[in-house]
């Protein structure tokens, strides 16, 4: 019977029994977080998360009840000390976790970010050298239609470039409302993509460096001026059965809450709206009110990516408004003078985070 308990200790990550659990199991993974000179970097926060592994543990219900143990991820958190040193001590004890990917993650007091997987094996180990990448991202005005888009280069000393390009996000507060992919030279976008609400831009690189693969994260920087929606808390509606306008109190598209996650129940106002073409002609379209006719230039959809555009004058009669996207994702169109813009969105209805409507520049 001793035998089988001290077994089942051994799988969980116990100590055996009449061992003492600090004595017998606590390890500490140590390293050095560092910055382009290779100079230790004080005072950045360490985090090291071991995840339960699924071969050896049901995680059928974790979605649902992430509580369970064998569920939980498992933090040890620390700070660089003068010299960028950290160790952190972990207890085998305290997690479900057996050779695996864990994730360890460095963050420096500007917020820029280095993230790195590898295996544990339960036993102390010292980290390879975590490099701090502070590259600097960049949206500026570039004439009144446009602004350039810039990322800085990937040193060789942060290891071979893994992307095409870097990953762009443009903020707002701590969450990405838009994102650009491959960014490897100066880009022109569209500036309606930088609308009243984006409050920074953050860059993401990939690269392999003495054979691990990191993520760098650039700090978030911000970006001056933007453009105001003409949407902007502009009132909205969807359809119902024969096609009867259903109005969406406190219009959530256009409210300027860029990320925000919007319910299903609330885009189908309380479950009343049609979902396809068999119950009305407009299923899953959002109808937006600028209250008074004036020219529109160009649409942007947050969230998703959105069908057919039309417009309208009065709010019965719709035209399609032809637009295209220049690759940046606004929707650009001839200048059109309209009150309501309806869009479908019957691909990505339970996506859509902001719809919104510019003047023409």
């Amino acid at each position: 019977m001793r035998v089988r308990l001290i077994a089942v200790a051994a799988l969980l990550g116990l100590a055996p029994l009449g061992v003492p659990a600090d004595a017998a199991s606590t390890v500490h993974v140590s390293g050095r977080v560092i910055d382009a000179s290779g100079k230790g970097v004080a005072g950045a926060r360490v985090e090291f998360a071991l995840r339960p592994d699924p071969m050896l543990y049901n995680q059928q219900y974790c979605p649902v009840r992430p509580w369970e143990i064998q569920c939980r991820v498992h933090r040890v958190t620390g700070t660089t000390r003068a010299d960028g040193r950290y160790s952190l001590p972990v207890k085998l004890s305290s997690y479900l976790a057996s050779e695996k990917k864990h994730d360890l993650v460095v963050t420096d007091r500007s917020g820029a970010q280095t993230a790195v997987q590898f295996y544990f094996v339960r036993k102390p180990m010292t980290v390879k050298d975590m490099p701090i990448w502070r590259g600097r991202a960049s949206i500026d005005p570039d004439g009144p239609l446009h602004r350039t888009l810039h990322v800085d280069a990937l040193a060789p000393f942060y290891g071979t470039l893994y992307m095409q390009g870097a990953l762009v996000h443009l903020m707002q507060g701590s969450a990405p409302a838009w994102q650009f992919t491959t960014v490897k030279d100066d880009r022109r976008v569209d500036g309606r993509i930088v609308e009243t609400g984006i409050t920074g831009i953050k860059a993401y690189q990939v690269a392999i460096r003495e054979r691990q693969y990191l993520t760098y994260s650039s700090p978030v920087y911000k970006v001056p001026s933007a453009v105001r929606p003409l949407s902007r808390g502009a009132a909205c509606a969807t359809y119902g059965p024969d096609d009867k306008l259903l109005p969406l109190a406190g219009c959530k598209y256009t409210d300027g809450r860029l990320t925000t996650p919007i319910s299903a129940k609330y885009q189908q106002a309380g479950y009343k709206s049609c979902n396809s073409a068999s119950q009305c002609a407009n299923p899953r379209h959002v109808l937006l009110d600028l209250k008074t006719v004036q020219p529109v230039g160009a649409f942007v959809a947050r969230g998703c990516v959105p069908g057919e555009l039309e417009v309208s004058a009065e709010g019965t009669a719709f035209a399609p408004w032809p637009t295209a996207t220049l690759g940046d994702g606004a929707y650009v169109g001839p200048p059109v003078l309209a009150r309501y813009v309806r869009v479908d969105l019957a691909k990505c209805a339970f996506k859509a985070t902001e719809l919104s409507v510019f003047a023409p520049l």
